[in-house]
């Protein structure tokens, strides 16, 4: 069996995206929370809960994000990342999800993907016969 790390969220941007170049390349990074309600029934009463999930999304998905306001409808599909580090002599930790692609709704019909490899995907071959 293969090992498998993906995630699906979707959601709404609640604060304003952090969009800033990192590295030697000066890739862009932008780090965005995505609100996620669950809506459910408890003996007979409605209830909802709210999770916050961090994101990060890099280079060409970087761009995209950093242009959504707060409030935006968003879906991001990713994987989990952890990472720690240490910060006045203590140990923290992060999970956050690392966007391999996101949709916005209200921007675009089409999903923004991460690109291979650094180029962009190849167009989609053109079938020139009509099926009829």
């Amino acid at each position: 069996m293969l090992d498998q790390n993906e995630v699906f969220l979707s959601g709404t941007i609640v604060d304003v995206p952090s969009v800033s170049p990192v590295g030697e390349r000066q890739t862009l990074k932008a780090s965005f929370k995505i609100l996620q309600k669950q809506r459910y029934n408890y003996n007979g009463e409605n209830r909802e809960q709210s999770n916050y999930h961090r994101c990060v999304a890099w280079g060409q998905l970087a761009e995209v994000v950093g242009k959504a306001a707060v409030g935006s409808r968003i879906e991001v599909r990713g994987e989990l990342s952890h990472r720690s580090w240490v910060q006045d002599g203590e140990k923290k930790y992060m999970t956050e999800v690392k966007a391999l692609n996101v949709f916005m709704p209200e921007q675009s019909e089409q999903p923004a993907q991460a690109p291979a490899g650094g180029q962009p995907p190849p167009p989609p071959p053109i079938d020139d016969e009509i099926p009829f």
